[in-house]
């Protein structure tokens, strides 16, 4: 893990609104159809080695409430190719931002990420607070991922 700093990026895809607990069931999962649907959708018009994000955002409260989740790519040809109403885009917003990394089969390793994360901000001697802005998954390739969590410090 490591404190990374970003500025404001663009973020174009497909997005659908759901939580936590919705997820832990697959019949009311979301978040795995949305991936098919991008890659099904989008993924033909990535060039090789064109990162995907998935982005957390629009948080009710916390982890706990609803939030949304755009699977997507800053890649402006996905957003100037789309000629149907179902793109979304989300800005990246500037800040800092702890970065948890692993590699391995997808979708277990990130399954395994996000419980890594959020071990670390259950902790009582956390130093970081989340800022529930935005926080994001990037897939540089097929087999890594990098969990971006917006804090303050």
């Amino acid at each position: 893990m490591k404190l990374i700093h970003l500025d404001d990026k663009q973020i174009h895809g497909l997005k659908v609104r759901t939580n936590n607990a919705a997820e832990m069931q697959p019949a009311s999962g979301k978040i795995g159809p949305l991936w098919q649907q991008f890659h099904a959708r989008y993924g033909s018009r990535l060039n090789a080695g064109t990162p995907v994000y998935g982005v957390y955002h629009e948080y009710q409260s916390d982890m706990h409430a609803d939030f949304s989740v755009l699977a997507g790519t800053t890649a402006d040809s996905l957003a100037a190719a789309s000629a149907d109403n179902a793109m979304a885009e989300v800005t990246l917003v500037a800040g800092d931002y702890l970065q948890f990394s692993a590699e391995g089969e997808m979708p277990g390793s990130v399954i395994d990420l996000w419980g890594r994360v959020w071990a670390y901000f259950a902790s009582a001697d956390c130093p970081y607070r989340r800022r529930y802005l935005t926080d994001f998954e990037c897939y540089p390739n097929d087999s890594r991922v990098e969990i971006c969590i917006g804090v303050v410090g």
